[in-house]
């Protein structure tokens, strides 16, 4: 189901991302291009999760009782809602402090980091449901994947869940700032980042990080702005609509059909 799906949202990104011209050029080429990547994709998810799954569901099971509830169809969970909603609030934070970072190292004359991944999602509502959606929900699972096996292995060897996250936090870090012209800047910044990181995986799950994940790239595909008049403000308007219909989603889906007012959770 999972491989189904990246295969999907990739031949999605390539229908809706590109620029048609109804030729047997493109058909012959760019389809059979992009049906090529699509199974690539699925096949690498595939087996990577075939090579986890079962080791994590042995050892590690708590971290994937949503995730696996998802995969089955059970979307309406309520741990499933309160998972998601807490990947929001993680993905608000870390989107925030990447801006926090850029403001600073443009203040002492750095050049900031650069968080968008591509332009593709400024062209137009196609584009960005292409890019700045269908792919980023793709990469997102590919990375949470990657993270969570790291994770994993290092949980395995060291048998200590502070020692895991030190040494996450370390290797993560080093990776980012060795070659950064402010690298003692940057590793505050670093460690609260993929330190934020390995805590959400260890108490929440690969649901969690997966979504939280997709939800600050989604944030990072596009300019936000207070200036709705901009020419991208309908961008950032569109993207802002998208985070809170989910969080308004996963809130209500938490809820387990519960009453918030009138003798629900507030009265109790």
């Amino acid at each position: 189901r999972l491989s189904f799906f990246v295969f999907a949202t990739t031949m999605l990104v390539w229908i809706f991302g590109a620029d048609h011209a109804p030729t047997f050029d493109e058909v012959t080429r760019f389809f059979f291009m992009s049906l090529g990547q699509a199974l690539v994709a699925a096949g690498l998810v595939w087996l990577l999760y075939i090579a986890l799954e079962p080791y994590v569901r042995r050892r590690w099971p708590d971290t994937i009782v949503t995730w696996t509830r998802v995969l089955d169809g059970s979307v309406r969970d309520p741990l499933v809602g309160r998972d998601v909603l807490i990947a929001i609030v993680v993905a608000v934070f870390l989107s925030l402090v990447d801006l926090f970072q850029n403001l600073v190292l443009f203040q002492i004359g750095a050049a900031p980091q650069d968080s968008l991944s591509s332009l593709d999602a400024w062209l137009g509502i196609r584009q960005l449901f292409a890019t700045g959606v269908l792919s980023k929900m793709n990469a997102a699972i590919g990375i949470s994947l990657l993270l969570f096996f790291l994770i994993f292995l290092l949980r395995v060897v060291t048998r200590r869940q502070w020692l895991t996250t030190l040494l996450f936090v370390l290797i993560f870090t080093a990776m980012n700032v060795l070659g950064e012209t402010d690298p003692l800047l940057m590793t505050p910044f670093q460690i609260l980042t993929h330190g934020l990181t390995v805590i959400v995986i260890l108490r929440f799950g690969l649901l969690t990080m997966t979504t939280a994940i997709f939800v600050s790239a989604l944030l990072g595909s596009v300019p936000i702005t207070t200036d709705f008049s901009a020419w991208y403000g309908g961008y950032t308007i569109a993207v802002l609509v998208a985070v809170l219909a989910l969080a308004g989603w996963a809130f209500h889906t938490s809820l387990g059909g519960q009453k918030l007012f009138a003798g629900g959770l507030l009265d109790e």
